[in-house]
C-alpha cells in the first residue's frame, strides 16, 4: 500500500515551529493548490487549501514564507480530536517529507528533506 502525495502550491501563512523535545521541532503552515475547472462555458480557478506539519525541518522554515510557491512531498494524516463542546472533530493534513522551496525563480532549485539535503532539482526533469 502506498500513501504519496505531491503537492505544489503556494504557502498561505508563514510557519510556525514548536519545539517538542530538546531535539525534535514541528513545523506547520497552510499551502494552497489551485486546479483549472471548466464550468459551463468558462474555465475558473479552484482552490484547495492543506494543512502541512514537518518534523525537524530546522533552518529550511526559514525559506518558507507567505505566498513563496514551493514543491513537497509526503503522505496524508487523518485524526480527531474532542473540542471544548465535546464534539469530535476529524481533520487531514499532509506530513511533509521533502520540500523544495525554491522553484519560484530564486535560481536555487535544491530540495531538502528533514533529514538531510537532497542535491539540486534538475528544472528540465520537473513536469510543470
Amino acid at each position: 500500500m502506498i500513501n504519496k502525495t505531491i503537492l505544489v502550491g503556494r504557502v498561505g501563512k508563514d510557519p510556525e515551529t514548536k519545539q517538542i523535545t530538546e531535539k525534535a521541532s514541528v513545523t506547520s503552515f497552510s499551502l494552497v493548490t489551485t486546479e483549472r475547472i471548466k464550468k459551463g462555458e468558462n474555465w475558473e480557478e479552484e482552490a484547495t487549501w492543506h494543512n502541512i506539519k514537518a518534523i525537524n525541518i530546522g533552518k529550511l522554515a526559514d525559506w518558507i514564507k507567505k505566498g513563496k510557491m514551493i514543491y513537497l512531498e509526503g503522505k496524508i494524516k487523518n485524526g480527531s480530536y474532542t473540542n471544548k463542546e465535546g464534539i469530535k472533530v476529524y481533520f487531514s493534513e499532509v506530513e511533509a517529507k521533502v520540500i523544495n522551496p525554491f522553484i519560484s525563480g530564486d535560481g536555487n532549485n535544491q530540495a531538502a528533506t528533514n533529514e538531510n539535503p537532497q542535491p539540486p532539482v534538475d528544472e528540465e526533469l520537473l513536469p510543470f
